[in-house]
């Protein structure tokens, strides 16, 4: 199985009739542009808008665009210029087994998503709509750019052509025979850019998807031959799976871990607010406690210091009546106290 993309520019009016109508007509499955298709189905919006509004802003920046003239004069752009870029993508699994069978609707949508991611990484917001079709023999998808530029050149955004501008603009031609050498020189960077495309898409969406490079007609490969790349292509194809599975699964981990992690650091922050918490309390009955001592000590002091003033005031009024014998045992008494006293607190 190989990968198919191709790219297109549309104008309003073409030689071959398939305009930006016929196309939006064919793409929409109108009764005009899809006489074709033996029982045509409504396009399934997958991206983006439905094909109706992609048909307004089409119109809308068309007739709204402008272009300056040699003289700087603004004129309406013509209506042969390309406008409108589209790309078709399909998938070499067929329709009705996509329709049938779960593991090929798997591999369908996967294809279908991985080529929506790597057209919006190209295009950006200029991807207007991505639609499906599933009324055709193999499953496809349809997507509309709508270039963003003020003159709404569909042309620069196709590499090959883009690449082939720059080419012949970086080189002055006078004679016919220069002119042709530097047309072929131009259709040589058309045609390189366009398979760095290709590569670019097998890389991103082709080869995860189990998808070839190019068919087997192309290079002339013999049947043996080609169905080895296809086996080698599944088997990319299945290292890619598995590597994706791998990924998911230690970032699932991870997550899980980061989780466990931040409980357990939760729950020690939790604990380490309790205990400190306990320990500001202690030490705040500690230093009531403390300033309590402090009272209690200096009070006492005082009283008995108050005590010794009032043993000594008593011991001179004692010797004042030393003559008393009686006041001899007195004062013995009193200064017995007051050593005790001192002992106490201090001389």
């Amino acid at each position: 199985m190989y990968q198919f993309i191709h790219l297109h520019a549309y104008a309003r009016q073409e030689k071959d009739g398939r305009s930006v109508e016929f196309i939006l007509g064919e793409a929409d499955r109108g009764p005009r542009f899809s006489s074709h298709i033996e029982n045509p189905l409504p396009p399934e919006v997958i991206f983006g808008l439905p094909l109706s509004a992609v048909r307004e802003q089409h119109d809308l920046a068309v007739n709204s665009a402008r272009q300056a003239t040699r003289s700087g004069i603004e004129r309406r752009i013509r209506t042969t210029q390309k406008t409108l870029l589209t790309v078709i993508a399909s998938h070499p699994i067929k329709s009705e087994e996509a329709r049938t069978d779960a593991a090929h609707a798997r591999e369908v949508e996967n294809w279908e998503q991985r080529t929506i991611e790597w057209l919006s990484l190209k295009f950006d917001s200029q991807l207007l709509s991505v639609i499906r079709h599933a009324d055709e023999p193999y499953r496809h998808l349809h997507a509309f750019v709508l270039p963003a530029s003020h003159d709404v050149r569909a042309l620069e955004l196709h590499p090959g052509y883009r690449a082939k501008a720059l080419a012949m603009r970086s080189r002055d031609a006078w004679s016919k025979e220069e002119r042709a050498a530097l047309n072929r020189e131009g259709d040589r960077a058309f045609r390189k850019e366009m398979r760095e495309w290709q590569d670019d898409y097998h890389t991103r969406v082709g080869a995860p998807c189990g998808l070839t490079r190019i068919g087997p007609a192309k290079r002339r490969l013999s049947r043996e031959a080609w169905k080895l790349e296809g086996k080698s292509a599944q088997a990319l194809k299945t290292t890619i799976d598995q590597a994706t599975d791998v990924r998911s699964n230690t970032e699932r981990w991870l997550q899980a871990k980061t989780r466990e992690a931040q409980a357990i650091l939760a729950s020690a922050a939790e604990e380490a607010s309790r205990i400190l918490s306990e320990a500001d309390a202690l030490l705040a009955k500690a230093e009531s406690r403390e300033a309590d001592a402090r009272t209690f000590e200096l009070s006492s002091r005082r009283a008995w210091a108050g005590a010794r003033n009032e043993l000594r005031r008593l011991s001179t009024v004692a010797r004042q009546v030393a003559e008393l014998e009686e006041s001899k045992s007195i004062i013995a008494r009193l200064e017995s106290i007051d050593q005790a006293v001192t002992n106490r607190i201090g001389p």
